[in-house]
């Protein structure tokens, strides 16, 4: 019985898979009829190899048991292909939901899920993705946007990096975008929540309510029209120094609620684009000595946890992270080799408002 190649030393400065057995790069090119240096163009993952000369190369390959761990296999289609789903940090229960939801769906579709930290990295985020490409996964799942907004001309690039290898890409917890329909995203709708949430204070008596989490990204975009449509439908005038741009920070949060109170005729409630913005309102309410939700009333959004232990508790949005998982699990592998073209790109998720003692008021669904 020959050795395995894992069972024998590799050639110092050798290249590619390593050989099963006695099988050479060679053997896999006569048997696909084609020249050696073109087999190592296929095994390097080279683009410029035509589909059709690299499908002969890999079934190749496999039949003589030349690649043994599996990628030719997972190339030609006659293995599961995995779907991965890359993060910012493991630390937050938003994300265990999302990996629960995104697994389950993998799973009963014969597929199994990966996972990759970025950190926060930007760098990090972009080689990830190369090294994905060149795994060739069935999709990306992508939740790293955090404090910050997707950058859609590197999303655009991801896509059809990704596209090209047969993979998709989904967005994970952005609201589906007007100005870019051809990025596949699965987010909470937050035109409609900011719209009930404008209603939600109004009838806790609030009149003047400013929104922190306008900005020039999808979701600050989305958020303000949400924002306009509730004060329009509810007879209150719109006042530009109320939409406030803020990063996702408590301490960015304190520093525009303090901008806003400093004005003449100030907001008496909040809408807070994330429940961390939300904590920084609450500490100007303290140190200003004013009551919640009497004079001050906040509303956060994201259901944190310590949002329930604020006193008094906080008024937030719950967000179904595990349909966010399933849902874009779902859009990857539909679009699996083209099976279902008529598959959404995009959805946009319902979110509840969870009203507690910082607004005072019913809970509604939306």
């Amino acid at each position: 019985m020959k050795a395995a190649a894992t069972d024998r030393p590799r050639k110092r400065g050798s290249r590619g898979p390593t050989p099963a057995g006695d099988v050479s790069l060679r053997d896999v090119a006569a048997q696909a009829g084609v020249s050696p240096a073109t087999v190592s163009r296929v095994f390097s993952g080279n683009a410029s190899v035509q589909d059709e000369t690299r499908r002969k190369v890999l079934k190749a390959a496999d039949e003589l048991g030349y690649v043994v761990n599996g990628l030719a296999k997972a190339m030609l289609g006659t293995a599961p292909r995995i779907l991965v789903l890359i993060a910012s940090e493991l630390n937050c229960p938003e994300f265990t939901e999302l990996a629960a939801g995104a697994e389950q769906v993998a799973h009963d579709n014969g597929s199994c899920l990966a996972l990759a930290l970025t950190h926060g990295d930007p760098a990090v985020e972009q080689a990830i993705i190369e090294r994905m490409r060149q795994r060739r996964p069935v999709g990306v799942l992508l939740a790293t946007a955090g404090t910050n907004p997707y950058n859609i001309t590197a999303m655009r690039a991801y896509a059809e990096a990704l596209k090209a290898v047969g993979a998709t890409l989904v967005l994970c917890g952005q609201t589906p975008m007007a100005d870019a329909p051809d990025l596949h995203c699965v987010g909470v709708d937050r035109a409609e929540i900011t719209r009930a949430l404008v209603h939600h204070l109004y009838e806790g008596g609030h009149r003047r309510i400013a929104l922190l989490g306008a900005g020039d990204h999808a979701a600050g975009r989305q958020s303000l029209a949400g924002y306009k449509q509730g004060l329009n439908e509810l007879g209150l005038a719109f006042d530009a120094n109320l939409a406030r741009a803020v990063r996702d920070d408590v301490e960015s949060g304190q520093l525009e609620a303090l901008l806003a109170r400093s004005r003449p005729n100030p907001p008496s409630a909040f809408i807070c684009r994330s429940d961390q913005i939300a904590l920084g309102v609450y500490r100007v309410a303290r140190d200003s000595r004013l009551s919640i939700p009497d004079q001050f009333a906040i509303a956060g959004f994201g259901d944190s946890f310590f949002g329930r232990e604020v006193d008094p508790a906080l008024t937030t949005v719950r967000v179904p992270y595990a349909q966010v998982g399933e849902q874009a699990a779902t859009i990857a592998l539909q679009r699996l080799d083209d099976q279902d073209t008529d598959a959404p790109s995009s959805v946009a998720i319902a979110g509840e408002i969870i009203p507690r003692p910082s607004t005072r008021a019913e809970a509604v669904r939306f």
